[in-house]
């Protein structure tokens, strides 16, 4: 098989974790798909907060935080 060619692959990204009132939700409305795959809420007014993560880099397989400089 032929390696890949040119710069390694790298990249930045955060995974920000959203909050929501599961009081909000319609009971009828359920959060899963006809497969059981979770899915988010329908309704921009059930999310409460959002729960910032640090940024992270992904490099050659790896996925450190990255650095703050």
């Amino acid at each position: 098989m032929k390696q890949p060619t040119g710069p390694p692959l790298s990249f930045l990204f955060v995974v920000n974790e959203l909050v929501f009132d599961l009081e909000r939700l319609d009971p009828h409305h359920p959060l899963s798909d006809k497969w059981f795959n979770t899915i988010p809420p329908p309704h921009h007014a059930v999310y409460t907060a959002e729960i910032p993560s640090p940024v992270m880099r992904y490099s050659d397989g790896h996925v450190p935080e990255a650095p703050a400089n």
